[in-house]
């Protein structure tokens, strides 16, 4: 869906605007470069910077916590030199709206379809880039020669696919419309998750990076312990939910 059709032709063009003149006049970066970097035309770059277009980009500055959130926004452009990802800017004017509060753009944003359809905007263009990602490390992982480099990279591909299956799933429960309420185990089966998860942490694997001293193995061995840090940390968080949904 175009942004447009999302009623956000009020914020983006003053964002767009206020990135613009941050760009140039902080970062020196020359107006053909930050067309690019916008995905607009040189001119409307020129206008923006002569207040011609989008004059209200003025109101949005005067806002500090705004100005902030679009100020980190340019500093990370500026020094990557890539352009702007569509979900990026999207996720950028839902920061400003939501910020700007009582403005008219925040309140087209608090209407329940128009919040939801955002959101689903964000969700997909998310999709679309965690799926190129997968594809892009498992194409990778093909090329390389060495069993344990490739699983590296097959791990990031799989971590990619996994995230777009995440992303496709909250895409359909969103899509349905209903008051998302997912299941969950008692809070004893998983108590007991947590403890045989713990158990399996006694085993260190600290001595077999110092045995073997290879950068790629101890790469894929930080993988395993942060993968059950993730595992410990998503387990407390659903005990904690499935003990809020007892009271």
């Amino acid at each position: 869906m175009n942004p447009s059709g999302l009623k956000m032709e009020k914020i983006l063009p003053p964002l767009r605007a206020v990135m613009a003149r941050i760009l140039v006049e902080q970062y020196g970066i020359r107006r053909r470069e930050v067309a690019e970097i916008l995905g607009i035309s040189p001119q409307a770059v020129t206008q923006y910077l002569q207040g011609v277009r989008a004059p209200e980009a003025l109101k949005m500055t005067r806002n500090k916590q705004v100005l902030g959130i679009i100020e980190d926004g340019c500093r990370k452009l500026a020094s990557r030199r890539r352009p702007l990802m569509q979900s990026e800017l999207l996720d950028l004017a839902f920061q400003v709206s939501s910020i700007l509060g009582k403005a008219e753009v925040a309140e087209e944003f608090s209407q329940g379809v128009e919040a939801r359809e955002v959101l689903l905007e964000l969700l997909r263009a998310r999709l679309q880039e965690e799926q190129k990602a997968a594809e892009l490390f498992m194409g990778l992982a093909v090329k390389m020669r060495n069993d344990l480099t490739r699983l590296l990279f097959r791990q990031i591909a799989t971590d990619s696919i996994r995230h777009a299956d995440i992303i496709t799933a909250i895409i359909s429960e969103l899509e349905r419309g209903d008051n998302i309420q997912p299941d969950l185990p008692s809070v004893r089966e998983l108590e007991k998750l947590m403890q045989e998860e713990q158990a399996a942490h006694e085993k260190e694997l600290q001595e077999v990076r110092e045995r073997l001293s290879n950068e790629v193995i101890s790469l894929l061995l930080d993988s395993i312990d942060a993968d059950e840090a993730k595992h410990d940390m998503l387990l407390s968080k659903l005990i904690e939910i499935a003990k809020r949904r007892k009271k």
